[in-house]
């Protein structure tokens, strides 16, 4: 995708007062006094971007933040000019959003947001800023109860304690005005009405474990349920993003991302389902079964995935896998997979060995507009010293096809994506530009010495491929994932 997306910047703070960003810019910023440092946080919110590098008055300020992530830095108050670069498999990262310009205040601590999507060009930064002052839930206390009087609730004791604040920032753009609220009933006033790009005041509860459900302004029916999972401590001061979902969606359009101070975790709806596929690497034909009935796959054979295309449905939760063989052999795996993820379970070994060895590769299902993405594991048992112990390889992908001198077709060796490959592992989630590649094994360090290459893998944007280097095949590959 060789296009920008544009974007704008909105400033929200804590009191409800939104606006663009121009009608607050100072015209005489060139001039303004640089003020003290003010702490920034940033989160990476933009549904189908890849990992960004944030810059800021010259300087790299986040280097590597992937998406539902933050990262955090100060910088003088003064007015101050932004650039998310994208990691697309370039050689270095591309200019995704630019011209993002925003006051810091100072006195003030600042979210800084980069929300929508790339695809339909309304990604955009939302700027929250709130006092820069700890929230210390005793002083609140105290406070209210200066406020309240002595009120019967007070003196009773019976009024909680309202140890746990939070504000809510709505940031799916396909989705219009929502209610949002905390607790089980959608029939009564809502904790907030918020348009997107907007954010809530601060809200105040007791600490505890919490249901947050979401509706269409006005309505009563939940578009977003993350079910009873929100457990927050006195003194939590929390920021929750309402987003679009990613992933395998099912019957949830929306998803939620929860920030505690430098952490963050994604929490899908309870709608989201989740998808599983199989590879069967051993050299024997093998059945499977979870125990509980929802995953089955019959006869498939040694180097062949199931389904054969894609993954299967299946809902989030763990499972138990029971393998069998024509042969009498059986044996088991265990795993987990989260709402909204796509799991892939890779045999690796068969009884009569050990143990049954296998591998799960989870993704987020997630399209990045810009590029592919891919990941290699290594099954590939190479012994050449016939000692039983699998030495690692080098692993490359080379613009091309034929597979005729790969490494050398133009006189240069490239660098491998994943240098020496233990067997049984796996490289970290590679973003690779979009075209047709010769996918090359070689011993380590040794691009002279190829173990095979499977020509012609073709990896397209927003697609999401799992690709498993697998012993004795015509192709020496098996391949999942695509695009959805």
């Amino acid at each position: 995708m060789e296009s920008r997306a544009g974007a704008t910047l909105l400033v929200a703070v804590t009191l409800g007062l939104s606006g663009c960003f121009e009608s607050q810019r100072d015209e005489t910023f060139n001039d303004t006094v640089v003020g003290d440092d003010v702490d920034v946080r940033v989160l990476h919110a933009v549904a189908d971007a890849p990992a960004l590098r944030l810059e800021a008055g010259g300087e790299v300020r986040a280097e590597t933040l992937d998406y539902g992530k933050v990262a955090t830095f100060t910088l003088p108050a003064n007015h101050h000019r932004f650039e998310a670069a994208g990691y697309t498999g370039r050689e270095a990262p591309e200019a995704l959003l630019d011209n993002l310009e925003g006051n810091l205040t100072e006195g003030k601590r600042h979210d800084l947001i980069l929300a929508g999507s790339l695809a339909d060009d309304s990604a955009r930064a939302i700027l929250l800023e709130q006092d820069d002052e700890p929230f210390e839930p005793e002083e609140e206390e105290a406070e209210n109860g200066e406020e309240e009087g002595d009120g019967e609730a007070d003196s009773d004791g019976d009024e909680p304690d309202r140890d746990v604040r939070f504000r809510a920032a709505h940031l799916a753009p396909d989705t219009g005005a929502v209610d949002l609220y905390l607790g089980d009933d959608t029939s009564g006033s809502p904790d907030a009405t918020l348009s997107y790009g907007d954010a809530s005041e601060a809200i105040r509860v007791e600490s505890g474990v919490y249901r947050f459900l979401i509706t269409r302004a006005g309505e009563s029916d939940p578009i977003y349920d993350s079910d009873s999972v929100l457990g927050w401590d006195t003194g939590d001061d929390l920021l929750l993003a309402v987003t679009p979902a990613i992933g395998v969606q099912e019957d949830s359009d929306l998803s939620l991302i929860e920030v505690d101070g430098e952490q963050s975790r994604r929490i899908p709806g309870d709608g989201q389902g989740a998808e599983i596929a199989f590879v069967n690497g051993s050299a024997s034909k093998v059945s499977a079964e979870s125990s509980d009935g929802t995953i089955t796959w019959q006869d498939v054979d040694s180097l062949s995935k199931a389904p054969v295309d894609g993954y299967d449905p299946v809902g989030g939760g763990s499972y138990q896998l029971d393998f069998t063989s024509d042969g009498g052999a059986a044996g088991s795996y265990g795993f987990s997979l989260a709402k909204g993820s796509a799991g892939t379970v890779v045999l690796r070994s068969w009884p009569p060995s050990d143990s049954t060895e296998a591998s799960l590769l989870i993704n987020d299902a997630r399209s990045v507009a810009t590029n592919a993405r891919a990941r290699i594991l290594n099954t590939w048992p190479n012994d050449p010293d016939n000692d039983g112990d699998a030495e690692p390889v080098d692993v490359y992908l080379v613009e091309g096809s034929g597979c005729e001198n790969p490494l050398s077709g133009d006189g240069v060796v490239p660098e491998p994506v994943v240098g020496s490959l233990a067997y049984s592992n796996r490289s970290s989630m590679l973003p690779v530009r979009p075209g047709d590649y010769q996918l090359v094994v070689t011993e380590p360090d040794d691009p002279g010495t190829q173990l095979l290459c499977e020509d012609s893998v073709s990896l397209q944007a927003q697609g999401l491929y799992e690709l498993v280097v697998a012993q004795d095949s015509d192709s020496g590959l098996i391949q999942v994932g695509g695009v959805r």
